[in-house]
């Protein structure tokens, strides 16, 4: 095999194997969670009151326009020259 880079010909097999692993990896994760169902999201009770509890879907009535009685916050002054 002349003319053919060493390191090009190792790497093959590292990458192949690298590819192999995150599959597997990927599919024992989802089966993991398959398997544990609703106990893949337990939390403690202690954990859960500490944890800030922030809204994940956007609110169902959308916020309200602005009044034209409302002020307009003014600019900051630039800094730059």
């Amino acid at each position: 095999m002349a003319g053919v880079d060493l390191a090009t010909l190792r790497a093959g097999p590292r990458v192949c194997s690298a590819v192999a692993l995150g599959g597997e990896r990927l599919a024992l994760s989802r089966l993991s969670m398959h398997l544990f169902g609703k106990a893949n999201r337990w939390l403690p009770a202690w954990l859960d009151r500490r944890m800030p509890h922030l809204p994940v879907d956007p609110p169902d009535e959308p916020l309200p326009a602005p009044s034209p009685d409302s002020p307009t916050p003014e600019p900051e002054p630039s800094t730059r020259p």
